[in-house]
């Protein structure tokens, strides 16, 4: 038997026969929830889950899973370590602890190597909450909304275009200087390769901005409702 090692928190005790089975049938109900786009209720359906039974590793691997679509790699981290040592053969939850312990401490993506408890950046909910605060990030420097988002990879790409095309202005800055002048009525002579940055640099701002805009408007937009069957979720399952 592997000794238990002294940083390991106690496990949580298992559910009863009961709870475990609401537990089951609110997992289930999440599941429908994501399938038709209802993030937030299958997040409360998942939390209602956690507080049946917390020492289900079923649970616990749901709840990880959530986590992970939020950004909130820390506690994603510890319920997937949970699940394991509940379940110690399930190769699954192995693998996603694995992948997630090497994302997050090898720094795959910034915000990962940032946490392992609460992220720095703001989870699902609330960076739709904070889309102003971002699009106003993005038209002071485009690329920065996007990180702080958590949307770090096309951030930084972003960001990264934006300093390259300001390089590349300021290297041939007699050309923009010339086309200043001819835009104002003035006698300038300038290259056409300067429209090439110009253009870059337009289409990065739009899509920096674009991005963080469409948060807002995904929020302030009221989701269509559709009458679908309900399924027979809180049938018992066999």
């Amino acid at each position: 038997e592997t000794p238990k090692k002294k940083d390991e928190e106690p496990l949580p005790e298992p559910p009863s026969a009961e709870n475990q089975i609401a537990a089951d049938n609110l997992i289930r109900q999440a599941r429908v929830s994501k399938m038709r786009g209802q993030a937030q209720e299958a997040t409360d359906l998942i939390k209602q889950a956690a507080d049946l039974a917390p020492g289900s590793y079923v649970v616990l691997e749901m709840l990880g899973d959530e986590y992970v679509e939020r950004k909130r790699f820390g506690e994603a981290r510890l319920a997937y370590k949970t699940a394991h040592r509940l379940d110690p053969t399930n190769v699954s939850l192995e693998t996603k602890f694995a992948n997630l312990v090497l994302r997050t401490e090898q720094g795959m993506s910034f915000e990962m190597a940032m946490t392992k408890g609460d992220t720095l950046f703001v989870d699902a909910s609330d960076a739709t909450a904070s889309a102003i605060a971002a699009t106003v990030l993005s038209v002071c420097v485009p690329g920065t909304g996007q990180i702080v988002l958590g949307e770090t990879k096309k951030g930084f790409i972003l960001l990264g275009g934006w300093i390259l095309g300001m390089i590349f202005i300021i290297l041939f800055s007699q050309d923009m200087q010339g086309l200043l002048r001819s835009l104002t009525g003035r006698h300038g002579q300038f290259s056409g390769l300067i429209f090439i940055p110009l253009t870059a640099l337009l289409v990065i701002y739009i899509m920096a901005i674009g991005g963080c805009a469409s948060r807002i408007k995904k929020k302030w937009t009221p989701a269509r409702v559709t009458e679908k069957p309900v399924p027979p979720v809180n049938l018992p399952f066999e």
